[in-house]
């Protein structure tokens, strides 16, 4: 009887020491610069760099999609998206990270149109606490057959889910913009 405290102490003992130390990946964001995605029909955003870092002494590998890739990716807040974009051959491929290592994806992010007041509170909701923070999310996928269900990704019901540290957002509203003109 008296072996399982002891157990359990230290079980719980090496859990707490796991969950305060260095997580596998790291994932960081940053918004680099806005523009027109003119893929998505001229909607205004922000480029973003998303970047995954292997924190481990080995080797790790995880599956994306070559153009689909945004499917491991997630926001907190549900009015920013990833617009979709065009691709000729999508399939599985293998990302192997050494120890140290990163792999950086580039892309871009909108807001979502709106197109009622249903809407416009929604985006009040989700922006007033931390009105100019924004987090995105990495699900890395071990197994290239979890990476099909594409559904289960999105809903991080397969993997191990990573998020970046709040990242302050930048992304234009999608309305009209005033602004002086110098005279001569």
């Amino acid at each position: 009887m008296k072996r399982f405290p002891l157990a359990f102490l230290l079980c719980l003992a090496s859990f707490q020491g796991k969950c305060q130390g260095p997580t596998a990946l790291t994932i960081t964001a940053e918004f680099t610069g806005r523009g027109t995605y003119h893929c998505a029909y001229g909607q205004d955003g922000s480029h973003v760099r998303l970047a995954v870092r292997n924190n481990t002494t080995s080797a790790r590998s995880f599956f994306v999609w070559t153009c689909s890739w945004k499917e491991c990716w997630t926001i907190n807040k549900t009015v920013v998206h990833f617009p979709l974009q065009a691709c000729d051959k999508n399939i599985p491929e293998e990302i192997r990270l050494l120890p140290g290592q990163e792999v950086i994806f580039y892309t871009f992010a909108v807001l979502n149109p709106k197109q009622d007041d249903a809407d416009l509170v929604d985006i009040t909701k989700q922006f007033q606490d931390k009105k100019s923070e924004v987090r995105f999310a990495f699900t890395e996928v071990s197994k290239r057959e979890d990476l099909e269900n594409i559904s289960a990704v999105m809903n991080q019901e397969v993997g191990n889910t990573y998020w970046s540290a709040p990242v302050a957002i930048d992304l234009p509203d999608n309305t009209y913009r005033t602004r002086s003109v110098p005279t001569k």
